[in-house]
């Protein structure tokens, strides 16, 4: 069990790394290891986070990223389609419910990499094939929130 949460969190970083070629490449797998410390730890600090009343519309874009992805099977496709459109409803829904002045492009760049949340918790939890892992990208989404767009609410072991 161990080995296969191993392979899949080995999985999220070469996928991460998918778009490297040579030196890059070459420097991107010396710092796998470091890379898959760092997902542990902030996956880890991520899951601590508490849910808000915007629960119910982020699990509803989730669940929509996840339709979108299963039609485009291509990643260029999902990243041009799936993902902007991830991002813009997860923008739209921010604006329209939290009133606070966000670091939109920080907040930007921390939600792009919350969907990697919701393979890190489906490697963690392989055993159960019908594993609900919503919860664990939302927890990622509001984490980026507080840092980005609440002001930061968190509490201090919760910082980056």
């Amino acid at each position: 069990m161990d080995k296969l949460r191993s392979c899949t969190r080995l999985w999220v970083v070469a996928f991460l790394a998918l778009g490297c070629s040579g030196s890059v490449r070459t420097a991107a797998v010396d710092r796998m290891q470091h890379s898959l410390s760092q997902i542990n730890f902030s996956y880890a600090r991520m899951q601590k986070t508490e849910l808000s009343d915007l629960m119910e519309d982020l699990s509803a874009i989730i669940h929509e990223r996840l339709d979108c992805y299963s039609q485009n099977v291509m990643a260029l496709d999902r990243v041009a389609d799936c993902r902007k459109k991830y991002i813009r409803q997860i923008v739209e829904l921010c604006r329209r419910r939290i009133k606070s002045a966000p670091r939109l492009g920080d907040a930007i760049l921390c939600l792009q990499y919350c969907p990697i949340s919701q393979a890190v918790c489906r490697g963690d939890n392989i055993d159960l094939e019908d594993a609900d892992c919503t919860p664990a990208e939302s927890k990622c989404i509001e984490y980026c929130l507080d840092l980005f767009w609440r002001g930061g609410t968190l509490p201090k072991e919760m910082m980056p």
